[in-house]
């Protein structure tokens, strides 16, 4: 695979699939995110659409007879969409991607394959396609402990709806006083990031929390961070 540019893996989960999502995100939320087989006739046409749009710089594409689905969650208003994906190879394929079945919500993340460019460690980070006046623009929401199938939408559960929990009281003190690194939101406790840094060589955004210390490094590429 190594005389391709980009993997099909990464062509159909990075470039085809969020243009579709946000392109038709009306439609999505109101015929199709509902129903698992009218979701996974989607997928197939967008799958279809890949293929046609794949040149010869882009692995050739492969069969996915059909797509694994699923939805978590204990309530439809705290659920997310979770679409698993074969041939997870190279840095920044996706194993799964996934969008929060409220609409008011709706973003699509990704499940992404990773790795430290000095030890080679495989990992995986969470990141997502956000929707800007400028066009689709990627966030890295940096490494995520991915141990199995439902790992993912687990972490984006909390990622997603926790933040409409309200913090314990101990932890957000009186009025007036330094917001909290860390809060407590249903028994979990959630660090704060300190900062955002942008990467401009992958075009990411990184998350840095109290406990680092500079030169802050991309958890994408490696490249060095300036705050």
């Amino acid at each position: 695979m190594s005389e391709y540019k980009t993997t099909f893996n990464y062509h159909l989960t990075h470039r085809v699939l969020p243009n579709i999502y946000y392109i038709n995100l009306d439609i999505i939320y109101e015929y199709i995110i509902t129903s698992p087989e009218t979701l996974q006739k989607f997928m197939q046409e967008a799958m279809q659409k890949a293929v046609e749009m794949a040149n010869p710089d882009i692995e050739p594409p492969y069969p996915i007879d059909e797509f694994w689905l699923a939805m978590q969650g204990e309530t439809a208003d705290t659920a997310v969409i979770v679409i698993a994906f074969p041939k997870c190879e190279r840095d920044c394929d996706c194993v799964q991607i996934a969008f929060p079945l409220v609409f008011e919500k709706a973003k699509y993340y990704t499940c992404e394959l990773s790795s430290n460019p000095l030890d080679g460690e495989k990992y995986f980070i969470i990141g997502a396609w956000e929707q800007t006046q400028d066009g689709l623009k990627h966030i890295n929401y940096g490494r995520q402990e991915i141990t199995d199938s439902k790992s993912f939408g687990n972490i984006l559960i909390k990622m997603i709806y926790g933040k409409e929990a309200v913090p314990d009281e101990e932890e957000t003190g009186t009025d007036g006083q330094e917001k909290p690194k860390i809060v407590t939101i249903n028994g979990k406790t959630f660090e704060i990031p300190e900062m955002e840094l942008y990467c401009e060589k992958c075009q990411t955004t990184n998350y840095i929390y109290d406990d680092m210390k500079p030169p802050y490094k991309c958890d994408n590429c490696g490249s060095e961070l300036k705050p």
